[in-house]
């Protein structure tokens, strides 16, 4: 089986630091630690059935899930999500709860809910390879528990749960399984579970920058013109034409809609043989000046209208 270890105490391991007991006497860093040696337990246990047609990836971080998916099988069959917990004592798994018996002899719910927390694990990994050319990948969440002391009474839980006793023979099972991938698509499924952000390696770095100074042809200009193309002639633009582009053009007159009864009955009238769009048109005035012009008109109606109500108001006197 292929390890690819993504953990940050990879590059640690080995170097003696005269800190590190003080460390595990911390309870976050304590847990942690029995955590992973609960992942050690398995993969060297895991080690002996499986064979290279295998990788096991540790430590995946999903870029913009928060936290840490801690081991991901991938083979032929599919991606098998692995959670090893180190837990002791008696469980119950019904449905989605999770139950633990206290000193009182009572199952009562509790927390961390590890079957719901590998499905979620499971769910992480099954949404980044969808996203990345995968949506169909066989994705399957496995709870492995590494004490002989946990015992876990099994009622319709949402995952598979392997206990201590079981884990080599369900190990051997999986290499009877159908596969599910080809070889190029679990090698590219490794590829981005061991390298969810996408950066370069130093391997692939050196390559694109190769591509990127690589010597590129030289085309030379020709100094003729090619014998299928067309020679095209310059077009000089001239004084004329630039000041004709960049004139104020003249806004044409808008015709004036008069109402149909009008425009019946100067048609009707003697001496006048053309209609009053047709007169307000030859007199090629703009709108503005039409309506100033009606509006001078009605002013000079209103005054004369005034002037005769005066006269004859005096001759009434």
């Amino acid at each position: 089986m292929k390890i690819i270890d993504l953990t940050t105490q990879a590059a640690d391991e080995g170097k003696p630091s005269v800190f590190s007991f003080i460390n595990k006497l911390f309870p976050e860093d304590k847990q942690k630690q029995t955590e992973l040696d609960a992942q050690n337990e398995v993969i060297s246990r895991m080690d002996v059935a499986l064979g290279n047609d295998f990788t096991l990836i540790r430590d995946i971080k999903i870029p913009g899930l928060g936290t840490s998916i801690p081991m991901a099988l991938v083979g032929p069959p599919g991606v098998f999500v692995l959670y090893a917990s180190p837990v002791k004592g008696t469980f119950r798994a019904r449905g989605d709860a999770w139950l633990k018996l206290d000193n009182s002899g009572n199952m009562r719910n509790t927390n961390p809910n590890l079957p719901n927390r590998t499905r979620l694990y499971a769910e992480a990994i099954r949404k980044f390879l969808a996203q990345n050319g995968f949506p169909g990948a066989e994705i399957e969440p496995i709870l492995l528990f590494t004490q002989p002391e946990a015992f876990v009474e099994n009622i319709k839980a949402p995952i598979r749960m392997v206990m201590c006793d079981g884990m080599e023979s369900y190990s051997e099972s999986l290499r009877l399984l159908n596969p599910t991938f080809s070889p190029e698509e679990q090698e590219s499924v490794v590829r981005w579970l061991s390298n969810p952000e996408g950066k370069l390696t130093i391997s692939d770095e050196i390559a694109a920058e190769g591509d990127e100074i690589a010597p590129q042809p030289v085309i030379m200009p020709s100094e003729e013109p090619p014998a299928d193309e067309p020679v095209q002639e310059l077009d000089f633009i001239t004084e004329d034409v630039m000041r004709n582009a960049f004139a104020a053009q003249r806004e044409e007159p808008v015709d004036i809609p008069i109402p149909p009864v009008i425009e019946e009955a100067v048609e009707q009238a003697p001496g006048i043989g053309f209609s009053v769009s047709a007169l307000l048109a030859k007199t090629r005035m703009s709108t503005s000046q039409i309506t100033i012009l009606g509006a001078f008109a009605l002013l000079d109606l209103l005054v004369i209208c005034v002037g005769f109500v005066f006269v004859a108001w005096n001759m009434m006197r």
